[in-house]
């Protein structure tokens, strides 16, 4: 993504620009003037010299099919900031009288013991109130998380463009308001990849998915329902390969087991292995094939803001 607030206009809001992720407003294209994407063009939301609206779009390079890393999850995070920061302004004069309320309170009880230093105890009370008055409520925060993970999974998933294959990337499920993280389309056929930032140590038991000792199959059947989804659009140019959509779950930040594991049918990968599974596997598509996949996942797995333009 490019950073904000370092880029220049690059031919102004069209008909044909998208809606802004974020607030539903028009976009401009615009170049990143520095940074470590300068140069890369991408969609701004034209209302950001207004309100500082946050909503970027990244233009992809060449072998990426549109569609922003993390731009779903990005999304909502901002959304959930937003709402955050307005409540905030309605409610922090009271929260904050309420800081200091308890913070006197506190040095009244602690005067008869400690004096002077009846301070401090009353000084950390309301840093305390303050810190949890201002802090993010971790919803949104999951989905921050979340965002960045994907990007890491797009990072990783680079190499495979000069191996012939095709990437998108936050592509919407159908007849759902999910998302797809990632498709991968090239000669090993056709990988979809759900990601997720973890912490703790992952354990497959008995086929079945354990994050933290705790059962987190749900994540399992996510990438399943995804896979199966993309298998319903392109399964027939498929069929003649003898070869189906693969579902992958990429984790980064958990500890994996140390060989090769996969639950469900789903493979379960680290984000620096996640390329050479992908695309080390035995060849199942020519590159006219990987083509034409390609232009149908495209066309019938729509972006998540175009879906929301046409509302």
């Amino acid at each position: 993504m490019a950073d904000a607030g370092v880029y220049g206009d690059s031919g102004g809001a069209s008909w044909e620009s998208p809606c802004c992720p974020v607030c539903g407003s028009s976009m401009v294209r615009l170049t990143a003037q520095r940074g470590s994407h300068a140069g890369r063009d991408f969609w701004g939301c034209s209302r950001f010299p207004i309100d500082e609206c946050p909503g970027k779009i990244d233009i992809a390079p060449a072998g990426v099919r549109g569609g922003q890393p993390g731009a779903f999850a990005q999304a909502e995070f901002e959304r959930r900031r937003r709402v955050h920061r307005r409540q905030l302004r309605v409610l922090l004069p009271a929260l904050v009288a309420l800081c200091c309320l308890l913070g006197f309170g506190v040095y009244l009880v602690a005067m008869p013991y400690l004096r002077l230093a009846a301070g401090v105890p009353a000084l950390m009370v309301c840093l305390v109130g303050m810190v949890a008055v201002l802090r993010l409520p971790p919803e949104a925060l999951y989905w921050d998380k979340g965002a960045r993970g994907e990007r890491r999974t797009a990072e990783a998933l680079q190499p495979l463009l000069s191996r012939g294959f095709v990437l998108f990337y936050g592509r919407q499920m159908p007849d759902s308001r999910g998302d797809i993280d990632a498709i991968a389309i090239g000669p090993t056929g056709v990988w979809v990849v759900e990601t997720k930032n973890l912490s703790g140590s992952v354990s497959i038991v008995n086929d079945r998915l354990f994050v933290k000792d705790q059962l987190r199959q749900a994540m399992v059947e996510q990438v399943y329902r995804e896979a199966f989804a993309v298998q319903q659009i392109v399964g027939e140019l498929l069929a003649p390969a003898h070869t189906m959509v693969t579902p992958v779950l990429c984790i980064h930040g958990a500890r994996l087991p140390w060989f090769h594991q996969s639950v469900g049918g789903v493979d379960v990968v680290s984000g620096g292995k996640v390329a050479h599974l992908i695309g080390e596997g035995p060849q199942a598509l020519d590159a006219p094939t990987v083509q034409k996949v390609a232009e149908i996942a495209d066309r019938k797995l729509r972006e998540p803001w175009s879906w929301e333009g046409e509302r």
